[in-house]
């Protein structure tokens, strides 16, 4: 029974170990590993894809809960199992399990602090963008709606933001590993209960995340369960840290890892000089507009007014977008880029191979007036205002800690 239980163990250290090498991640300073992972399991993945999912389309690359990432998943897994057949016997199987457990724990350390600083410097959960303050609150999927009430609120960011980064320097200390571990499952339990209830993409990775978290656990858990049923227990197991005799390689090893997973999570933030996402200057034009006036201009008729009920809003995202939304409420982006020509940009549809060129000009009364073409000798101008989107209720900080603080 104890050899079914040891190999079933080693199984899951190597099959998570895989996961952690080969799930694609936005590294700044190991790019390469998404290369490495799409030019190893790409044609394998691609055959299998077929006999594994009955939908016919499937995206042909390893993103966030694509049917891809899943195979990609249980081929780590499949794997796996004849790894574990020659390790099984090998004579350092100790070590073997040593390392693997300190991978596993650095590698659980080092995504709870990459979210925990995100949330610090608002890159998680930024400051929605105007066409969302503007969108009718049923006409936002869940998960847009999550992300959104998120990035409204700087505190809950700060201290769910502290508390992980706290949870990854537990994971570091060897004597506080134990404390950490459990810190750490509660609050990726918490997050995948989020990601499924809110149907948030991230679900395959954060259950990897819980179920790597639980293995590094169980020998903590078990202790703890025989405590509260009111068995002795002489003290609570911890992970080994001993690889190597020397302690040099030890502690130069330790101090590689801690020193690459520091800079990878603050390098991209010192490049950008981002600290704080919500202050970061948005692009040229970013906002919302009211649209106020439209009217045609051609040769045979100076001006004709247009039914501005047509169109209601339009916003310029931070992202290359200009949003239009109609009097039902309902937005269509395009992709937007200023030309080399002054006060001129070109938008292109998202569905269809289509590009307008508008020229823009921000009036004295500072409306902005965008025109664009349409048909030989006519015109489209759009008059718009500049709304207070900042302004608006769900961006207004303040505390309040009675009701009757509310109405004063």
């Amino acid at each position: 029974m104890k050899k079914t239980i040891d190999f079933f163990h080693l199984y899951l250290l190597l099959a998570l170990f895989l996961l952690v090498l080969f799930f694609p991640l936005n590294l700044a300073l190991f790019p390469f590993q998404k290369t490495i992972t799409s030019f190893l399991f790409t044609p394998l993945v691609q055959w299998l894809n077929p006999h594994l999912f009955t939908h016919g389309y499937s995206l042909c690359e390893f993103s966030s809960d694509s049917q891809s990432h899943y195979t990609l998943a249980l081929c780590c897994f499949l794997f796996a199992l004849p790894f574990t057949w020659l390790l099984g016997s090998n004579q350092n199987k100790e070590k073997i399990y040593t390392f693997l457990k300190l991978v596993l724990c650095y590698y659980l350390a080092f995504n709870l602090a990459h979210y925990g600083f995100d949330k610090l410097v608002k890159g998680q959960f930024s400051l929605p963008e105007p066409n969302l303050l503007y969108s009718t609150f049923g006409s936002l999927d869940k998960d847009l709606l999550f992300w959104s009430v998120m990035g409204i609120s700087p505190t809950y960011n700060y201290i769910t933001g502290g508390l992980e980064i706290v949870a990854a320097l537990l994971l570091i200390i060897p004597k506080t590993r134990s404390l950490g571990l459990m810190a750490s499952l509660v609050m990726l339990v918490h997050i995948v209960i989020l990601n499924i209830s809110f149907d948030i993409s991230v679900k395959l990775f954060s259950s990897t995340l819980v179920t790597l978290n639980l293995v590094l656990v169980w020998p903590q858990l078990k202790s703890m369960l025989a405590i509260s049923l009111g068995k002795k227990v002489e003290a609570l197991p911890s992970v080994k840290t001993e690889i190597f005799h020397s302690n040099f390689w030890h502690y130069f090893l330790k101090a590689t890892f801690i020193g690459l997973g520091i800079l990878e999570i603050i390098y991209p933030n010192y490049k950008s000089n981002t600290f704080n996402d919500d202050k970061v200057e948005r692009p040229f034009l970013h906002g919302a507009y009211e649209i106020v006036e439209v009217y045609l201009i051609n040769d045979s008729i100076n001006t004709k007014p247009l039914n501005t009920n047509l169109d209601k809003r339009l916003f310029f995202h931070r992202d290359g977008y200009i949003i239009f939304e109609d009097s039902k409420g309902e937005m269509t982006s395009y992709k937007y880029q200023l030309t080399s020509s002054k006060n001129e940009f070109i938008a292109s549809s998202l569905c269809v191979l289509n590009n307008q060129t508008y020229n823009y000009t921000l009036l004295p009364n500072k409306n902005l007036q965008l025109s664009t073409q349409q048909g030989l000798n006519t015109k489209v101008v759009y008059i718009a205002k500049p709304l207070l989107w900042q302004e608006l209720p769900a961006l207004k900080g303040g505390f309040h800690l009675t009701i009757e603080d509310r109405f004063r």
